[in-house]
């Protein structure tokens, strides 16, 4: 007996994704997801992001998350001194389903 898998098309993906359930790849960082479990607050605004993607893009974030930096036990971090379209830009940059071109 065979048996066929049908692999899902790019519409049958898409109309999954817009009915709630974002993949990994459609992460944008302004909206909570299943995959984000940090939060980064730049002027009054927030962006969503796995700790896990912050520690890969950063030895700062590194050490703050694996060290006992008052942090590694925050779920909110405020980033003064920052601009929010600069660490959104930065984040979709880096992310390998987005890969912004850096201009």
């Amino acid at each position: 007996m065979s048996s066929t898998k049908k692999l899902k098309s790019d519409s049958e993906q898409s109309e999954k994704s817009s009915s709630g359930t974002k993949d990994l790849q459609d992460l944008d960082f302004t909206e909570k997801s299943r995959w984000t479990d940090f939060q980064l607050k730049v002027e009054s605004k927030d962006l969503y992001v796995p700790k896990s993607y912050l520690v890969l893009l950063s030895p700062v974030f590194r050490l703050m998350f694996e060290s006992d930096f008052k942090e590694k036990g925050l779920d909110v971090l405020p980033l003064p001194g920052k601009k929010y379209e600069d660490v959104l830009t930065f984040l979709q940059c880096t992310h390998p389903g987005k890969r912004l071109k850096v201009t």
